[in-house]
């Protein structure tokens, strides 16, 4: 679900969870209050009635009382001139927030059940006679001390008017009612508490933890922990934040993982470049000084140190090139002078190049072409005969044979013309295999200090056979040879196409 529709959700729940579990709270409680007050008052009624005339649950309360006394008074009078009489009944009325109190003519209290209550309103009490006071419903009198008075007159024996009040305290009537009104109230409260608790449990758990979450791993970030992978929930904005962070740690982890290897591949070539620098300076510096002290004092011996120096400083300068040429790539400033050629033609000019080098060191060189003469490559010429030249001389430098073999073939499909460089050298070791076009990477260090180089050539050809968009693929068979395959694209019928290079992207137009 995502935030937006959450936090909708977080409104209806705040506008009418509340409002429904109040209705159904009220409801409850008024019909547990309305059963009670149907037992206590014996009275049939709603809770319209019991708000809008409680004077009737009042006046019912004491409803049987009033017609007792009433029949007392009708057919044994005598009985109210008995104290003890009117203590029971007192009790009684007592039970019910209520009292007695019996008057002669106008202002003598024969008894009364609560003189403290009945000092207050003495006063009020209503005259003998009064038609509005007599019945079983009396009237009620407000001020401090707000009453229901229901009244029975009758005259005595010997002549004497008596009236008899039933005096109820209305402030401590009909409990229920503020129950009920308290009981709403904390109803009220425990609802909207336990609202706001379920929406903060409900909110923290689906929004706010999990940004704590992704906090903690953004700390983690900040001090150099990269391995910290948070879970990533799905169906919202959050989820799709951590995978967004997913994505980045991942790619912080893996350039801080290159940049690693590529620190300590750097310090490896430093101390590579250093010693393979190191050697022909000596050379050159050697040479130098004896031909400075007149040691080659002969023709023959200062051609032979110059030779030498020229030899040394002839190496040194590939050195530094293929540095040169590897920082372009690394740092994906290399541009390339992409053209189609015809693929025989071209590789037949690259093998008369260097097929005397070879020749001179008793190495053979064969070419096998299986493309028609008309098959033609959309390639940078110059590059790719650097990538066939460092093939070749790396099968060169690892020759251990008396007759070496170097052989070139070439095979064409649809879309992709493939060259292979096979040898019948040293081969490779299988454990050093899959890593040769590491950059820096030297199998056999011993071999590799003697032979020289850094460790860059197949980096180098790798990269350029990439940028291409062409692959290598390497298979060596240690004692017995190496062949190294590579693939280059073929021009396809159309005119002229737009190629984007993996490195560095960059456009070039490629015409026949």
């Amino acid at each position: 679900m995502s935030i937006k529709k959450r936090i909708t959700v977080a409104v209806a729940i705040i506008c009418l969870i509340p409002v429904l579990l109040i209705t159904l709270t009220c409801r409850m409680i008024i019909e547990y209050h309305m059963q009670s007050i149907a037992t206590v008052y014996d009275v049939e009624t709603d809770t319209v009635t019991v708000l809008q005339n409680p004077m009737l649950l009042y006046a019912n309360l004491t409803r049987q009382d009033y017609f007792d006394l009433r029949n007392v008074t009708l057919y044994d009078s005598e009985k109210l001139d008995d104290t003890a009489y009117l203590e029971s009944v007192n009790e009684q009325l007592q039970e019910k927030y209520s009292f007695l109190v019996l008057r002669r003519s106008t202002d003598v209290i024969v008894y009364c059940g609560d003189w403290n209550t009945f000092g207050q309103m003495r006063d009020n009490l209503p005259a003998f006679g009064n038609n509005y006071v007599n019945g079983e419903i009396g009237i009620y009198i407000s001020g401090n001390y707000p009453t229901l008075i229901k009244q029975l007159d009758y005259i005595s024996e010997d002549g004497v008017p008596y009236s008899l009040f039933i005096i109820t305290d209305v402030n401590n009537l009909l409990p229920q009612v503020k129950d009920f009104a308290v009981q709403v109230v904390i109803s009220f409260l425990l609802i909207l508490l336990l609202t706001a608790v379920l929406l903060i449990v409900w909110l923290y758990q689906s929004i706010v933890r999990p940004l704590g979450v992704l906090r903690v791993a953004a700390n983690l970030i900040a001090d150099g922990n990269l391995e910290y992978a948070i879970p990533i929930r799905e169906g919202d904005e959050i989820g799709q934040l951590q995978k967004d962070f997913e994505v980045m740690r991942l790619h912080l982890k893996d350039m801080n993982d290159k940049q690693l290897s590529h620190e300590q591949a750097s310090r490896t070539m430093l101390s590579n470049v250093t010693h393979d620098l190191k050697t022909p300076l000596t050379a050159i510096k050697g040479y130098s000084e004896g031909l400075l002290d007149g040691v080659a004092d002969t023709p023959e011996k200062q051609e032979k140190y110059l030779r030498t120096i020229y030899a040394k400083a002839c190496a040194m300068e590939q050195l530094v090139d293929e540095l040169s040429f590897f920082s372009k790539i690394d740092n994906e400033r290399m541009l390339y002078n992409f053209q189609t050629v015809p693929i025989k033609e071209y590789l037949l000019d690259c093998i008369d190049e260097i097929s005397l080098d070879l020749e001179v060191q008793g190495i053979t060189l064969n070419f096998t072409c299986s493309c028609a003469d008309d098959v033609r490559a959309v390639i940078d010429p110059e590059q790719i005969r650097r990538v066939i030249n460092n093939i070749i001389g790396n099968s060169v430098k690892y020759m251990d044979k008396e007759k070496g073999e170097v052989t070139l073939r070439v095979l064409c499909d649809k879309d992709m013309i493939w060259i292979t460089v096979e040898d019948n050298g040293s081969g490779i070791k299988k454990k050093d295999l899959p890593h040769i076009f590491e950059r820096f990477y030297r199998g056999d260090m011993a071999r590799g200090t003697k032979k020289g180089g850094t460790g860059l050539g197949l980096s180098i050809v790798q990269s350029i056979v990439k940028d291409h968009g062409g692959a290598i693929e390497a298979n060596s068979v240690e004692g017995k040879g190496t062949a190294i395959r590579f693939s280059v694209p073929r021009q396809q019928d159309a005119a002229a196409q737009d190629v984007d290079k993996e490195a560095g992207k960059r456009k070039l137009w490629i015409k026949s």
